[in-house]
């Protein structure tokens, strides 16, 4: 079965962080960029952000280029927090914010339907905290799933997926975690609602991204994917596979074996390296696995799952993966 993988345009950006705030390269135009991503096998679609990189002004230009290339919108992200007004929160910090907050979810869901797309992703990153007493713990959930329903509700044929993350820029998050996600949604009781795994915010969490993809695959609420790596401690958004080679491997079993049929979509920030070349290794990177998992045969890892034995497991997957012959 022939996958679909896309990338996410913000990686053909300027890419700045706190110690170079104009980023480390010029970036590029959005349609240079969609050229670019068109020369990267296996890719069929791209992520764009609203209003960064895909809004009102564009979108015409954006979707010819789109159409000369044969790419589709995988999704399209709802930016509700980098602007200076949302410092405080997008749905958290006072009615007004949170009504202009809604009334852009809800626009970027009728551009995701104008281009043939069937979802838009959000993260609510600077609704959080930095210091105790703060904030008010009840009122802030309310408010969240409240206005998770009124964005669920302007149309249902595009679904909202919640991208959670512990912190950054928030010292924490209010939409930390998978289960917490998971918990939140359920609560809005929407069928257009589900949870955006990105398994850098998963690593960062110290959770088990494989893990995670079940439990939200149980619900039926595992709508997108963000495929990244780092060591752990950040949201370093490394190439794929660099770090977590078993752990990545396993992440793609587990999909493969949960019937995730979304899109392998690649949210990697290459500061230092070209984004084309980083964004080809990557999708290599997940061919490779298949491979791997195609060659040890799926009957048999989960034969060697049950088996309790994690010794013949490894020993299997490196004497495959390696062409070990023993």
């Amino acid at each position: 079965m022939e996958r679909k993988y896309a990338v996410g345009l913000w990686a053909w950006g300027r890419l700045g962080d706190r110690f170079n705030l104009i980023g480390y390269r010029p970036g590029w135009d959005v349609l240079s960029a969609i050229r670019m991503i068109a020369s990267i096998p296996h890719v069929k679609g791209i992520e764009f952000t609203y209003p960064d990189n895909l809004n009102d002004e564009n979108k015409d230009l954006v979707k010819k280029e789109l159409e000369n290339h044969g790419l589709k919108v995988a999704s399209i992200y709802c930016n509700i927090s980098s602007d200076p007004k949302w410092q405080r929160g997008a749905f958290t910090a006072n009615p007004k914010l949170k009504e202009e907050a809604i009334k852009q979810v809800c626009h970027v869901m009728d551009l995701a339907a104008e281009f043939g797309s069937d979802k838009i992703t959000f993260s609510l990153l600077q609704d959080g905290w930095d210091y105790p007493f703060q904030v008010d713990y009840y009122r802030a959930r309310r408010e969240i799933i409240e206005g998770l329903k009124i964005c669920c509700d302007h149309r249902n044929d595009v679904s909202i997926g919640v991208e959670f993350k512990s912190r950054e820029p928030r010292t924490f998050c209010f939409i930390d975690s998978a289960a917490n996600t998971l918990l939140l949604i359920n609560e809005v009781k929407r069928d257009n609602i589900g949870v955006v795994v990105d398994i850098g915010h998963s690593l960062m969490n110290r959770e088990n991204m494989s893990y995670n993809i079940v439990l939200l695959a149980s619900y039926g609420k595992l709508l997108h994917l963000h495929l990244n790596d780092n060591y752990r401690t950040w949201d370093d958004d490394l190439i794929v596979g660099s770090i977590h080679f078993l752990e990545t491997l396993e992440l793609i079993y587990w999909l493969n074996r949960v019937g995730y049929k979304g899109w392998y979509s690649l949210d990697i920030f290459p500061y230092r390296e070209d984004p084309t070349q980083a964004a080809t290794e990557s999708i290599e990177f997940i061919e490779t696995c298949f491979n791997i998992l195609e060659r040890i045969g799926m009957d048999k890892l989960e034969e060697l799952i049950n088996s309790g034995d994690p010794v013949k497991t490894l020993r299997t997957i490196r004497n495959i993966a390696f062409n070990v012959n023993k």
